[in-house]
């Protein structure tokens, strides 16, 4: 899909032009938006801060114990 936008020395048609490229970079900030917000949640359920992996089996804990387990003592 492409968009051929034509400016002449018409300044309605520059006004014109002006709306319909704020009109999609509008609309591209909020569908950027979603999927920025859809991925932080994506991280927060999949990886969050207080979960570790021990022994190839995922936990829930605080990170001292995490700590202990990791084997930095």
């Amino acid at each position: 899909m492409s968009y051929q936008i034509r400016i002449d020395n018409d300044p309605s048609n520059s006004l014109n032009c002006l709306t319909f490229a704020q009109s999609i970079l509008t609309k591209l900030n909020r569908i950027l938006q979603k999927k920025i917000n859809l991925d932080q949640e994506v991280n927060e359920v999949c990886f969050p801060e207080d979960l570790y992996v021990k022994e190839g089996a995922v936990e829930r804990s605080d990170p001292k114990k995490a700590e202990m387990h990791t084997g930095d003592r």
